[in-house]
Formats: structure tokens, C-alpha cells, sequence
């Protein structure tokens, strides 16, 4: 690395500047960071693999195990009221767009209680000279998910404690994985608690926060936040029995869930999930003419497109397979605005790669608007597929599926897989990545409006992880690693 002026030089403090060898990072107090590029040298590699051995030898589960074991008024010794409230921003993050911050801060977190000499600021780290690399770099990505069931990722998701925004990780998603050192003048645009996060960050470098506590409650307090969701659940489920009892017609539930996602964000997800629900519901009555697929998540730039993380032939929000060969037979996208031309484009592009679709089209709350400059689209995929695109509401949707299909779904079954669909209850059937502590609040809240009554304040939605105490040593501490 080439030298650099005094500190004094700088206009101002912190500051980092990018050279042709590698980074410079001043932080506040005039400390000086070399980071220059290149393949992870042997020292580091050493480091590295050391992590790499702890996660092989369950040391993250270890800690996953003693976290949840944690009752709600225990401390975690060994961290400010300063640091935890850092912390416990970080978490609250993963009810809105923070969810990938949290990711990484909690692979951060266990890579500085293993070995403390690796920076958590450089998040990338290779021996192979083609790929970006920082001399003393480790790779985030290979810990988040690229190392197997034991990746921490991978176990968080197992616990349904957090899922990110793609399926490649927390730190999959573009901004996070710029090839730049975390530093609070980190410059890509981030959603949630960036400056809590990067200020975790620095105090872990600066050896102002211990890692090791620092993730035990990091963990516990995800858990919380869990146990929040299941109560939820459960209170939704308690105000569905109160809607029942109203002996509400199947069009009444639709309205009610129309009435839900119109007062709510994210009313495109609340509508696919809506529409999805119904058909787990007529599923169950054996009404489908094939299987249902699970609900997945498909990102922005995906759906301009015309792919999918799924797999490339993949259609739809929505769809219904042949069992025998999982050949696509209906695929549906959920629609909260009009259908434009480049969505018909794209459709076109995967229908070629799925040439058993019988059925295709979009489903909105109100039957979807279509750009006038589609016609000619619609013209091209009835000739070359043989179908027609379809534009239908969700009563239309609910109609041709139970009403005219003559499928017997009791209204009850079509909230409850809704509830329990958002509530990530039915992870087997459908993904839902958004935290639903608001949408459930908000759905109790308006059938308590609808019915007149209130959900009783004695239902019990806590769940506790163990019976037994808390144990007189947690097992997780890294002086028993081996």
C-alpha cells in the first residue's frame, strides 16, 4: 500500500479512499486501515478456516441452543445498556427491510467471537486471483449460505428467526455485497438500521462491544421477536374463530381480506398470499385439477425480467403443477396495478420454456387494466400457445376455482390458511419473508371492528423453548471450543 498523508491532511475525519492496491480507512479518532487488495494470504486463510472449522463442529448451533434457552429477564453478561440498544435495533429491523442487515451482522458477530483477529469489515476474501478479494478478507457469503445445513443463513432460516430478501442470503442483495469495506462511510443505499449496524461494526473492531455476548443476545433477542410472530398467530387465529361465528358466506371472507390488504402495505403480497391461501383450501378439498406449488419469492428485478430465483422455468406467483411430471398447468400472477406491456413480454419469454401451460393470466383485487399496446402481445401467445391470457378479480378467481368447480371449501378454511400462511406456519407450502407482526395486528384489529368483539386477553400465544431453568453454564462459550 502506497503511503498517504497525516491525518491532518484529510478534510475530514472519517474518511476512506480507494487506490489501485486496495483501500485506506481513517476512522474518527485518526487510526489509519490499510486494506489492499488481493488473494487472502496465509495467515488470514488460517483464520478463516479456523471459523470454518467452528461452524463444522456445531459451535453456531451451540449458540443458537443456548440462546433459546434464554428466559425473557435474562442478562447476558458482559454488554452496556449502549451496546444492547445497538443491537436490539438490528433486530427490529427484520420487521421491515432490515432483514438482510441482520443477516450479516449475526455472521459478523460469530466470525469476531471465533477469531478476533479477522475484520469484519472485509466481507470478501479468496484464493482465486480472478474473483475480488482483499489480502486479509473472509468470505460473508460462504458462511451466510454457501456452507451447507451448518451455514449461518441456512440455520437461521431453519429456526425461522429471519429470512432475507433472496434466496442466495442476506448478503446477496446488490448493496451489501459491493466490493467495499464496512465502514460508517459505507456508501451503498440501504434499507433498515444501516448506521446501528455499521456502528456495531466499529465498536467490534475497536473491541467496544464483546462479540461473544454480543451474539448470544443478538440470537436471544431473535427469538423474542419470533415468539412475537407466534403470538400473533395466535391472537389471529383466536379473532378467525370470532369471524366464524358470524357464519360468514365465502364472498365474505374475500371481502374481508380485501378490506385487510386495502388498509395495509405491501398490498401486492397480501393479495398473491390471498390468492395462493384459497387455493391450499381448495387443495384440501382435492378440487385442483394438479398440485399446488409452494409460494415464493420472486425480487424487483426478477419480475422485470421475466425470471425467477426458483428455477428459469418458472411462470408465476401462482401456479398448479402435474404431479406425475411437475409440468405447469395454470400459472397466475397477483396484480395490484395494471398489467402492462412488458409483463405480457415477459410471460411470452416463459411460456416457451413451459409449453404445457393450459392456463395463464393475472388476478387483482378488481379485474386488472391491460396497456392498450398489448393487444397485439395477446394476439402473438393465443397463436403460439394456443391460449388466452386471462385478466380476472379475485371474486372472478374464487368463482372459477370453487363456485363453478362445485369444490365444498368452508369459508373458515380459506382465513385460516391465510392467517397461517403470513403467520409462517406453512413454510411447506409458502414463503413469505416479510415479518407479519403488523398484517396480523391489523387483520384482529379489523375483525374485532367487523364482529363487535374483542379477541379474549387470556389466550395464550407464548411460547417457551424449555420447561427446565436456565443452565448454570451455557455451552456455547468458545473456551470449550475445540
Amino acid at each position: 500500500m502506497p503511503d498517504i498523508d497525516p491525518p491532518d491532511d484529510w478534510a475530514k475525519l472519517p474518511k476512506i479512499v480507494k487506490t489501485e492496491d486496495g483501500h485506506i480507512y481513517v476512522d474518527e479518532d485518526e487510526n489509519v486501515y490499510e486494506y489492499p487488495f488481493g488473494t487472502r494470504n496465509d495467515e488470514t486463510h488460517q483464520q478463516y478456516q479456523y471459523v470454518r472449522q467452528a461452524l463444522e463442529d456445531d459451535q453456531f448451533r451451540r449458540y443458537l441452543r443456548d440462546a433459546k434457552d434464554l428466559h425473557d429477564d435474562d442478562n447476558v453478561p458482559g454488554l452496556s445498556e449502549g451496546n444492547q440498544q445497538l443491537l436490539d435495533d438490528v433486530v427490529m429491523g427484520i420487521h421491515g427491510d432490515g432483514r438482510g442487515i441482520a443477516r450479516v451482522c449475526c455472521v459478523q458477530l460469530f466470525v469476531k467471537t471465533v477469531e478476533p483477529r479477522l475484520s469484519t469489515r472485509l466481507h470478501k476474501g479468496s484464493n482465486d486471483p480472478s474473483n475480488f478479494s482483499w489480502v486479509h478478507g473472509w468470505s460473508l457469503r460462504t458462511l451466510d449460505d454457501s456452507f451447507g445445513e451448518k451455514a449461518i443463513g441456512v440455520e437461521l432460516d431453519e429456526h425461522n428467526l429471519l429470512l432475507s430478501n433472496t434466496r442466495g442470503g442476506g448478503v446477496m442483495t446488490r448493496a451489501l455485497a459491493e466490493s467495499e469495506p464496512y465502514t460508517p462511510l459505507f456508501g451503498m443505499a440501504l434499507e433498515g438500521p444501516r448506521e446501528s449496524w455499521l456502528e456495531i461494526v466499529e465498536r467490534l473492531e475497536n473491541d467496544a462491544i464483546d462479540a461473544e455476548a454480543g451474539l448470544l443476545y443478538f440470537l436471544k433477542r431473535l427469538f423474542d421477536e419470533r415468539e412475537v410472530i407466534e403470538e400473533g398467530v395466535t391472537e389471529a387465529r383466536a379473532a378467525a374463530e370470532l369471524f366464524e361465528d358470524t357464519d360468514p358466506a365465502i364472498g365474505d371472507v374475500e371481502q374481508l381480506l380485501i378490506d385487510h390488504m386495502e388498509q395495509a402495505d405491501r398490498q401486492a403480497k397480501l393479495l398473491e398470499v390471498a390468492a395462493h391461501s384459497l387455493l391450499q383450501a381448495v387443495e384440501d378439498a382435492d378440487g385442483l385439477p394438479g398440485a399446488l406449488k409452494r409460494l415464493e419469492e420472486l425480487t424487483a428485478a426478477n419480475r422485470r425480467g421475466g425470471t425467477s430465483t426458483r428455477e428459469a422455468e418458472d411462470v408465476g406467483d401462482i401456479e398448479i403443477e402435474d404431479p406425475e411430471d411437475e409440468s405447469l398447468l395454470h400459472t397466475w400472477d397477483a396484480k395490484y396495478v395494471d398489467v402492462d406491456r412488458s409483463e405480457l413480454s415477459g410471460l411470452t419469454e416463459k411460456l416457451r420454456n413451459n409449453l404445457s401451460v393450459e392456463r395463464a393470466g393475472f388476478v387483482a383485487v378488481e379485474q386488472p387494466g391491460v396497456d392498450d399496446d398489448a393487444a397485439e402481445l395477446e394476439e402473438d401467445i393465443a397463436d403460439d400457445f394456443g391460449i388466452d391470457v386471462e385478466y380476472l378479480s379475485l371474486t372472478e378467481f374464487r368463482e372459477d376455482y370453487v363456485d363453478n368447480a362445485e369444490v365444498s371449501v368452508e369459508p373458515r378454511d380459506w382465513l385460516v390458511a391465510y392467517v397461517e400462511t403470513l403467520g409462517r406456519q406453512r413454510m411447506d407450502r409458502a414463503l413469505v419473508r416479510q415479518s407479519p407482526v403488523t398484517w396480523l395486528e391489523s387483520l384482529v384489529e379489523l375483525i374485532e371492528d367487523e364482529t363487535g368483539e374483542e379477541v379474549d386477553d387470556d389466550v395464550d400465544g407464548h411460547v417457551t423453548s424449555s420447561e427446565s431453568d436456565t443452565p448454570d453454564e451455557l455451552q456455547s462459550g468458545i473456551e470449550d471450543f475445540s
